[in-house]
């Protein structure tokens, strides 16, 4: 795995406001409404089951790359 890996839907959260949210919360509840409808991923409460499935992760990041945030 590599050092910038996510390993949690937490980490994903976070990494997305910092790199694409900073101080603009007004566009934090669209993204993840729009997540949770096409991943069924609540971002900002994951459930504990959900928050460190690599298939998860992995569908949120292609979702969110897809919608213009890519995560680096």
């Amino acid at each position: 795995m590599s050092a910038t890996a996510l390993d949690s839907l937490h980490e994903v959260f976070a990494r997305l406001r910092s790199q694409h949210l900073t101080d603009n919360e007004l566009r934090v509840s669209p993204v993840c409404t729009r997540v949770m409808l096409r991943t069924g991923v609540n971002l900002r409460t994951p459930t504990p089951v959900q928050d460190r499935d690599p298939v998860l992760i992995k569908k949120v990041l292609d979702c969110l790359a897809e919608m213009g945030f890519p995560l680096r």
